[in-house]
């Protein structure tokens, strides 16, 4: 059986179809209306999964400081970073925006390397380096 290939092509399917979804919606009632609901409804999944799993909606157990960094991460993250792209999946082509955020990994790995001192391993540049050739394809 084919796992791995059905696997990859329902990504691949979710995220492109995902992106259309994300510039229709976001044409229509705007990318800042887009993320507030898509974050709602992401809270409440979450919520109702964490409700299974740790039996509360929210997570308890979480000191003040890990509350600090995890409100910090989804103001930049989730709303400002995602607000953003929807913006430029709402200005530009859908498959333009697209192919740019595949480039998304490369902008994490070289700041971990030089802020955090980690260690980029060969298959994280090779893998960043299938994404430049992958993106400049797109363009050729």
């Amino acid at each position: 059986m084919y796992f791995g290939e059905i696997i990859a092509l329902t990504v691949a399917v979710c995220w492109t179809s995902s992106a259309v979804f994300f510039e229709l919606a976001g044409r229509k009632i705007g990318s800042i209306s887009v993320n507030i609901i898509r974050l709602g409804v992401s809270f409440i999944l979450l919520g109702i999964t964490l409700l299974f799993t740790q039996h509360a909606f929210i997570p308890m157990d979480a000191t003040a400081e890990q509350w600090f960094w995890l409100g910090l991460s989804g103001v930049v993250g989730l709303f400002l970073g995602v607000s953003l792209s929807l913006l430029a999946i709402q200005h530009t082509k859908t498959g333009i925006a697209s192919t740019f955020m595949a480039l998304v990994p490369i902008f994490i790995i070289i700041p971990s390397a030089i802020i955090f001192k980690e260690k980029i391993k060969l298959n994280h540049i090779i893998g960043a380096i299938v994404s430049v050739i992958g993106v400049a394809l797109f363009f050729l």
